[in-house]
Order: C-alpha cells, then structure tokens, then sequence
C-alpha cells in the first residue's frame, strides 16, 4: 500500500513538472516521414505518430521561447538540416499523443538567446544526438510556447454558382485560399533588444522585449526606436564592471548596470538611473535572486527582473547576460529556474503527506492487541481488570 501511494506521488511529480509547449510543430529525422501525408490541414496518423516515438532511439523537442513563425533567414542552419532529411510540418496547436509517455530516452530543451543562437543550438544538440545513436535513429521535434496562430480549414458552400477545385495541398474556396505553408515561414518579425558596446569590456546583454522604465506616474518603453550609446567602465581594482546604456531623447537617461566580481564568478547586483526627471542618481536594487555565473558562463532566465529603489523600477523580460564575451555569442547558461521547482516541491511534499498517513495507520492497525481467550458455554466468564 505504502508503495502505490508512492508510486501515485511520483507519477503526479512527473506531471506537475512535464514542458509546456504547442505547435505548429516540425517533426524530422525519421524515414517514416517520408511517406507521410503532410496536408498542413489534417492531422498525422495518431497510430503512426506513436510508432515512431516508441522506435526512435531518442527524441529531442526543442521549445522556442516564442509564439512568432520562423522565419528562414534566421534559421540558415536549421534550414539546411531539413533540406537533408525527411520532415513533416504539422500546423495543429496540440500533438494528439505526448512523446514524452511512449520513450524514456525523450529530452526537452529550451532555445533562448538570440535567434542565431538557437538556429546554432537545435543544429548542433541534434546533430551530436545523431552521432551517438545513428543516422535515422533520432527524431526531432520543433515546438514553440503558448502560440494564437491556427489554421483552419472552411467552409465549402457547394452550390453550382460557386465550384470548388481541391487538391493535395491547395483547398481553394469563393471565401478563400488556403495554401500549405513551408516549414519556415516570414510572418512577422522578431523583435530582440541586444546591448553590446564596442570597447575592451565585453559585456553581452540580451532581452526578448524592450526595457520598461516607471517613475511612479507615467512608463518608458525603452524600445529601439531610441538611438543609444553603450559603453562599458571597470572600477574598485577590477572587481566591479558597468554596462551603460545612454538613450537620447527629450529627457536624458543613462541607464548603468553594475556587475561585481568575486572569486571566479560575476553578479549583477543593481542598476543606476541617472535621469533628468529625478534628481541626482537613483540605484535601484534586484527585488529577486542576483543573475550570477562562473566568468565564462552566461545566466539566463525566463522570469521578469526588477530593479526597484521606492516608486521607481525597471523591467527586463526573458534575459540572458555574460561578462568577457567573445564575438556577440553566449557560453553555456546557468538558469534561475532550477531543478528544486516549486512545483517540484510540491509534489514532493503532497508524498510525504500520503506517505506519513499511510505509516501512521499501519503504526495504529499494530497497536491492536484482541483478546487470546474467548467466552464460551462451557468455561468461566472472563473478567478483565482495567487500571487507570
């Protein structure tokens, strides 16, 4: 019994903590696909689908952290991988069957950073993956997060007045046409803020989304659209490092982190606000965890970072940032979320729970002691004397 409610906690551990991702998806590496009906307006064959997880060797699903369709002039790399091997892109939000249920040797990973970085991550994992399992072995699924994009396929009014010609990848209706999409597609633009100062104090900072600056009555975005300086300073005898950012518009704001340098590893540990609109410098400091890795690492994470001095703060979303960077390229990243997750502790604790529950009935079922002896016709009336 002990051991099913175990069981039972760990498989709602594994749930609580499984990846969050939708489509449209491209699935590729296996030859299957080949003859594959990739109609981007039906569905894969459920059954299919489920072979080819439980054949695959491995499986990696990439995770892009963002909704935006891929676009091919940012995805060279990856582009040239298809180009090369067989691949289906499906256009529906949700796999119908979780490959992460069918193959124990399945992987999420998560691509941040900068797109060139990503099209040089998926390529690369995968293709290391192809080494150690064998070509045709490994199958890779491209997923993005949560994403409104959906295609769906009309209505089809089929009166004389208006014929309707359908083939294999074209439904064409009087309402509209609906044509397959290629698997990298240009349909909007992505949008990256990137601060990297041509000076000897390679600093690399990297947001998904424009700062956003609040003075306690109105909000800065902080958006490309603002020329900018960036330079960068050393101080306290190399033990503290400054990335400026100056942005000229009508009222003049210089936006100074400052990174500090201690046995190895570097943090950032606060942002200086020096604007016309507030008097003198205003140091606003972290309201979480300080972003901190060894020298030559990056730290990255998916959580908004606030610096806050009073009314005042600043936002950065989806950060990644290093020191001593080579050729605008992050190194290997520490993340802020870890393995210990909350909901991770969470299912560790409801176990515990069930498990306590569970010792402390048995514990009292054994502390039952029934009488050796019993009452009958025959024999004398037992008598029990009770002491208080």
């Amino acid at each position: 019994m002990i051991g099913f409610f175990i069981l039972f906690g760990l498989l709602a551990l594994v749930s609580s903590i499984q990846a969050s991702y939708n489509g449209p998806f491209v699935l590729w590496g296996r030859e299957e696909f080949s003859h594959a009906n990739s109609n981007p307006l039906n569905q894969l064959d459920e059954n299919l689908l489920r072979d080819i997880y439980s054949d695959s060797s491995a499986i990696i699903l990439f995770v892009r952290n963002a909704s935006n369709h891929l676009k091919e002039d940012n995805f060279p790399i990856f582009k040239d991988l298809l180009s090369k091997t067989n691949y289906v892109y499906l256009a529906q939000q949700h796999l119908g069957s979780d490959p992460m249920e069918f193959n124990l040797n399945a992987e999420v990973i998560n691509l941040v950073g900068p797109i060139s970085q990503q099209d040089v991550e998926l390529s690369a994992l995968y293709h290391d993956a192809v080494i150690t399992y064998g070509e045709g072995k490994v199958l890779g699924i491209l997923a993005s997060k949560t994403n409104h994009h959906e295609i769906h396929k009309r209505a089809v009014d089929a009166s004389p007045e208006s014929p309707v010609t359908t083939t294999a990848t074209t439904t064409t209706t009087t309402a509209a046409t609906i044509t397959t999409p290629s698997p990298v597609t240009d349909e909007t633009n992505q949008t990256d803020f990137v601060y990297y100062p041509d000076s000897p104090y390679k600093i690399l900072l990297y947001t998904s989304s424009a700062p956003r600056l609040f003075d306690g009555t109105t909000e800065i975005v902080l958006d490309n659209n603002t020329p900018t300086t960036i330079t960068t300073d050393q101080k306290n005898k190399n033990e503290q490092r400054t990335l400026k950012v100056r942005y000229n518009f009508k009222d003049k704001l210089e936006i100074e982190y400052v990174f500090n340098i201690s046995g190895g590893s570097w943090q950032l540990i606060a942002a200086d606000i020096n604007w016309s609109k507030i008097t003198g410098n205003s140091t606003l400091y972290l309201t979480d965890d300080r972003p901190a890795a060894p020298l030559e690492y990056s730290y990255v994470c998916s959580r908004p970072l606030i610096f806050r001095n009073g009314s005042i703060y600043l936002e950065l979303a989806n950060i990644q940032v290093q020191l001593d960077v080579n050729a605008r390229r992050f190194n290997d990243s520490y993340n802020c979320i870890g393995f210990t997750s909350t909901p991770i502790w969470s299912g560790v604790f409801v176990s515990f729970v069930i498990c306590f529950a569970v010792a402390l009935g048995i514990n009292c079922i054994m502390e039952i002691k029934p009488p050796n002896r019993f009452e009958n016709s025959r024999g004398k009336q037992l008598t029990f004397t009770i002491q208080e």
